[in-house]
């Protein structure tokens, strides 16, 4: 949750997507992380650093992973809004 993904989230009806923040200090992710098909891309923008992972294994491992996190962020969004 920062002042920019609030931004973005304002948009998510018109980009046709739904964003869940979380408080950024307890849970910082500075990297970006994509699945696309059989493909997982890992890149820190900061550090100039990318790799893309060709494995449908580990993209559905990483989908898994995503779906789950997907469960607490909703709700830490749902609790944040209700504060």
């Amino acid at each position: 949750r920062t002042p920019f993904s609030e931004i973005r989230q304002a948009n998510d009806k018109k980009e046709n997507r739904k964003l869940f923040l979380v408080p950024q200090p307890e849970f910082p992710i500075p990297t970006e992380i994509d699945v696309y098909d059989n493909k997982v891309m890992i890149a820190s923008w900061l550090e100039k650093l990318g790799v893309i992972i060709e494995s449908q294994e580990i993209a559905d491992s990483i989908k898994s992973i995503f779906k789950l996190a997907l469960v607490e962020a909703e709700r830490l969004d749902k609790q944040k809004s209700s504060d």
